[in-house]
Parts: C-alpha cells; structure tokens; sequence
C-alpha cells in the first residue's frame, strides 16, 4: 500500500527510450535528417533544412526566456534534468522532483543538467543520476566516464554558476 499523496512518475526513465524507439523507426523509413523532442530528450539526425547541423539552446533554469548558449549537433542525443519546470513550494521552501535516493530529499545544489550521448535513454538516464549526485560528484562522474555535459548550479554564497566538460560546446 502506498503512503496517501505519493505518485509515482516513470517520465525519467521511459522519454528517453521512447526518443530511441522513435529514432529508430524513422531511420528504417530511410530518413536521414531530422529532429525528435521530447521535452528535455531530444534527438538530432542528419542536419536541419539549412544542411547544417542542428541547433539546440540550452535554456536558462533561472531566467527561462533566455538561454546559456547554443549547441550545433547532428546524429546525438540532448537531454536536459532541471529542476526549473516540476517542482512544489511548500512552507515558502521549493522542492524539485529529482531526488538524491540516499537522503531522500531533492537535490538542492544543482538547477540544470544537459548530457549528450549517442543513445537518448542512456543520456535520460545520466542526466537524472548525475542531478541526484549533485554539482561535484555529478560533474566528476561526467569527466571520469568521458561523457560530455554542461551542469548548472547554485554556488554557497547564492550565484548560479555553471561548467562543462572539455568537448560539450564543440
């Protein structure tokens, strides 16, 4: 029996496989070029209309009209875990809906995590993992596994800060 309030949410594990099950049908109808977005799990092919490679903003979580910058990919997997579109305020204390499964709560530090992989549900995966770990362990994991992301997160004193493995903006 489930605690009265409790609902479980399967979207952090079932967009991204759904991208690649999409992906994949598409590639067998013989399309080379184009773009699925799922909210956050994103697939670029080929190029855009323009024949160059695709490009993909990487949103502000705080100031959401803007972006941090722009990726031109083609043939890779984005995805975005933010903590800046599903989230809960209560007692004026907000709650996002990553949580770190050891402590049990929401991760506090991070605000934004965008992974890119060849595979959109490995790249769900990774994005959720590494926001749970938090901006320093996270970020580690990132660099020690070579897997190129961009991480967003509140400093100590307040700021929001942001840092990228080596590769993520080439």
């Amino acid at each position: 029996m489930k605690p009265r309030g409790v609902k479980l949410d399967l979207s952090g594990i079932a967009k991204g496989r759904i991208v690649d099950l999409i992906r994949d049908y598409i590639k067998a109808e013989g399309y080379v070029n184009f773009l699925i977005d799922a909210g956050g799990d994103i697939y670029v092919s080929g190029k855009n209309s323009h024949r160059k490679p695709w490009r993909i903003a990487i949103q502000d979580p705080v100031k959401k009209t803007e972006y941090r910058g722009i990726l031109e990919k083609k043939d890779t997997a984005i995805v975005t875990s933010g903590d800046y579109e599903r989230f809960f305020i209560e007692d004026r204390h907000r709650y996002g809906h990553l949580f770190n499964p050891k402590t049990g709560y929401p991760s506090t530090d991070l605000k934004s995590v965008t992974v890119l992989l060849s595979e959109t549900a490995l790249a769900d995966a990774v994005a959720t993992a590494v926001f749970a770990m938090g901006s320093e362990r996270g970020f580690s994991f990132l660099v020690e596994h070579e897997i190129e992301g961009y991480v967003i997160f509140n400093t100590e004193d307040g700021d929001i800060a942001s840092k990228s493995t080596a590769d993520f903006w080439k």
